[in-house]
């Protein structure tokens, strides 16, 4: 087992002293080798003009606390226009020099909270008694699993500057000039978890070059991509959304504080297809002989680790537009006039005021065998869910959208990147009951993308929130009256608060927790972030704290938690005011990142009269505490919640029956249930101390559980193990090869059950082990050396 120490994710990017502003990535894929090689180039912006030599501030007009506009991001939120301009250090008529002698910093700037600030590293004191640079400036990128094979200063006199005016043929220009512009070779060196860059002679900031261009290859077993076999048994390789984000893919940096712009061309063989994070459609071009290449490219600036590429086989199909349909909008929150709040966010292509585009253009993407039936049961509800987003947070934020079925080793339910949605093949349950995880990470497209959270454990500001929207919006997109929408609404409700509770006895307390506590948060540039040092007398580096544990992935407590306490407060001031007030915030705070204090305290701006609530009881109760929230104290649906009832008049059939061991039953004494009624039913019955085979068998073939979506199928699976139906074991194994999105829980199940259950549990994990997501493997081959 990982220790504590272990589990926590370390962050070498040095933010705090330069800021990459946009990322230019030309990469060639290969299958057969399972990796990609090529090039990124990194164009630099200085943070901190304390950390500028006094010469630097002279002669580029740098005042004490301003750097000139164009130049640096703005620390606050990190987005900014693109520098790109000669590398001063290398500029031939430049009258200044930038002598260790002369370049110092003032001595209270050493410290930062009582942490060794990275820069005091390379500090001496001078006899006049000021700190003086002894060391060259170092340039350091959060990478691993990457083989780095040379590193250039690029110099350009051209100069270029991103707004909202920027469009393709701008980061044309950008490609060519960073292709043609002169290079020279920059020292460099690879350590575990980074790059660290320096040039002789070079020790201030700004003096370090604009532009640095890295040739590198990823290695095969690099976290950040997931190399398979598609469901037709051809290769594919696709972002995983691993917990060291995309730094096996490309060197970058890793805080959310460091949003950036970025270009990027894959080449791959010629009847490969590459998807990608990008504002349009691919570019696509002939690249040599049985070659292709794909250009994408963002105006938007974000942090790094919501880029998503996956490059495979796949068809797709474009949904026709005319398919969305102006349904009615029985209790719509349509309401897009402009609110009060101007762009706060830097210069880009902003889409806040698109009110005009209810529904974005939108393709579907999967293995060939696959897509027939993606695209029959997404057609259709795609676009309706599109409109019922716009219709419920506001304009789209992003303007068109790619959906991709993956194998079925995705260990997610489905990921959500700007214009990219990768989802399980798990959700192509015919019925369509898996769609509301569509309507999920539809809805992070505001939040958690649009809206981004700046405290590294706040992930309940993207999570939570689109949990508490996800029922609305699936709600209106399946054209449900007001009265269905609010049973169903509370009876998943109901669901999640069992979910909820079983998370709660299965984790440890510091996941439970929806930040850290005020003693350990970071600096402005790292909030939820903790210190520590490496003991080598290097400078404290940062820790992402449970980044890198395995068991965070598996659990919803950022989910759950975040969802009720958002239905908590649109309980105290009525829903449609609520999401009325979540369209403002949206608004508000489009285009930044956020802290859960800025949405607090627009909560109470907005609504000063609620009553027995306070900011301080909100810390207390939900973020700030492990548990459950005391104001939380059940969940059950009302007695008039009629999806409810009949799930319990259905529990109290089946008891008898189970008392009776009946063996012959008639169908017409039992009611044909949703899903999500028989995930209900079935962890009632998973209460019941001893359930009979005879009644084990009645309930497969009653409700047909075998041919019921995922979410039935594991409440089923559950059954078997706990009751040693041993007749049923074929549907545990089916269920471990087929939902390993899923899975994970199983097999401890089946660990702690019976010798002929676990005998059953190594054979499935041997027979896909080699295809199982790294995480999920690894986690659990864990599980069979704690047996």
């Amino acid at each position: 087992m990982a220790s504590d120490c272990e589990k926590d994710l370390p962050l070498m990017a040095n933010t705090d002293d330069v800021l990459v502003s946009h990322y230019c990535i030309d990469l060639a894929c290969s299958f057969e080798t399972r990796s990609m090689s090529g090039s990124v180039a990194v164009f630099l912006c200085p943070v901190d003009p304390q950390h500028v030599c006094d010469e630097c501030r002279t002669a580029c007009g740098v005042d004490e606390d301003v750097i000139p506009s164009g130049f640096a991001i703005a620390a606050s939120n990190a987005q900014s226009a693109l520098g790109m301009c000669a590398s001063s250090s290398d500029n031939r008529n430049s009258t200044s020099s930038c002598s260790p002698q002369r370049c110092s910093t003032r001595k209270d700037d050493v410290s930062d909270r009582g942490l060794t600030n990275p820069a005091a590293k390379r500090m001496r004191v001078s006899p006049k008694g000021e700190m003086a640079e002894t060391q060259p400036f170092r340039f350091v990128l959060d990478a691993c699993d990457i083989t780095v094979r040379s590193v250039h200063e690029v110099t350009t006199s051209r100069r270029f500057r991103l707004s909202s005016e920027t469009d393709r043929e701008y980061y044309d220009e950008i490609r060519v000039a960073v292709s043609r512009a002169d290079t020279a070779p920059l020292n460099y060196s690879v350590e575990k978890w980074c790059v660290k860059i320096w040039k002789d002679g070079v020790t201030c900031v700004r003096r370090f070059p604009h532009v640095v261009s890295i040739e590198y290859s990823t290695d095969p077993k690099g976290a950040s991509l997931t190399w398979a076999a598609d469901q037709d048994g051809r290769p594919c390789v696709f972002t995983q959304g691993a917990w060291i984000n995309n730094r096996s893919l490309f060197p970058c940096q890793e805080p959310p504080i460091a949003m950036a712009t970025w270009q990027a061309t894959v080449t791959v063989k010629d009847d490969a297809v590459v998807l990608m994070t990008g504002d349009e459609n691919a570019v696509i071009s002939q690249a040599g002989e049985g070659l292709t290449s794909y250009y994408y490219f963002t105006t938007m600036s974000l942090p790094c680790s919501v880029l998503a590429l996956a490059a495979g086989y796949w068809v797709g199909e474009q949904i026709a537009l005319t398919r969305s349909v102006n349904f009615v909008k029985d209790g719509s929150l349509a309401n897009h006039r402009s609110p009060e709040f101007a762009c706060e966010h830097e210069d880009y292509p902003c889409r806040a005021s698109t009110h005009h585009q209810p529904v974005i253009p939108t393709r579907i993407f999967a293995p060939a065998s696959v897509l027939p039936s993606a695209a029959k049961l997404f057609s259709d509800y795609i676009p309706r869910c599109l409109q019922a987003a716009f219709d419920c947070l506001g304009p789209h934020p992003f303007p068109r959208l790619d959906v991709l079925v993956l194998p079925r080793c995705f260990a997610s339910l489905g990921m959500a990147s700007p214009n990219l949605l990768l989802i399980s093949h798990t959700l192509l349950a015919p019925d369509g009951s898996m769609c509301i995880r569509i309507a999920h990470e539809v809805c992070h497209a505001w939040f958690g993308l649009l809206l981004g959270a700046q405290d590294w454990t706040e992930e309940w500001l993207s999570e939570g929130f689109a949990t508490f929207s996800e029922d609305h919006v699936h709600g209106c997109a399946m054209k449900w009256n007001e009265v269905l929408r609010s049973e169903r609404a509370e009876l998943r409700a109901y669901l999640r608060y069992r979910t909820l509770v079983a998370e709660l006895d299965n984790t440890t307390p510091d996941l439970q927790m929806l930040h850290l506590v005020d003693s350990e948060r970071g600096s402005s540039s790292h909030k939820g972030t903790v210190p520590r040092s490496d003991g080598n007398g290097e400078p404290y580096v940062r820790y992402v704290k449970n980044g890198m544990n395995p068991e965070k992935s598996f659990t919803q407590v950022h989910y759950l938690k975040g969802y009720f306490l958002l239905r908590h407060l649109a309980a105290k001031v009525g829903c449609e005011q609520f999401y009325t007030f979540l369209r403002r915030y949206v608004w508000r705070f489009h285009g930044q990142l956020v802290l859960s204090q800025q949405f607090f305290a627009m909560f109470f701006e907005t609504f000063p009269d609620v009553r027995g609530l306070t900011v301080k009881d909100i810390y207390r109760d939900w973020l700030d505490c492990p548990g459950m929230p005391a104001p939380l104290a059940g969940c059950e649906p009302s007695p008039i919640n009629r999806l409810y009832q009949i799930v319990l008049e259905e529990r109290d059939r089946w008891r008898h029956v189970n008392r009776q061991s009946a063996s012959a039953l008639s169908d017409k004494e039992f009611q044909v249930l949703e899903p999500d009624q028989l995930v209900l039913l079935l962890e009632l019955l998973l209460e019941l101390d001893t359930v009979a085979k005879v009644t084990l068998a009645s309930l497969r073939r009653q409700y047909r559980l075998t041919e019921q979506n995922a979410d039935v199928r594991h409440r089923w699976c559950e059954l078997v193990v706990k009751h040693h139906y041993y007749t049923c074991d074929s549907d545990v194994a089916t269920f471990l090869a087929d939902e390993q999105s899923m899975g994970v829980y199983m097999y401890g199940e089946l660990l702690l059950s019976s010798a002929r259950h676990r005998r059953l549990v190594r054979k499935c994990f041997d027979a896909v082990a080699m295809e199982m997501d790294a995480n999920s493997r690894r986690t659990v081959a864990e599980m069979f050396g704690n047996v």
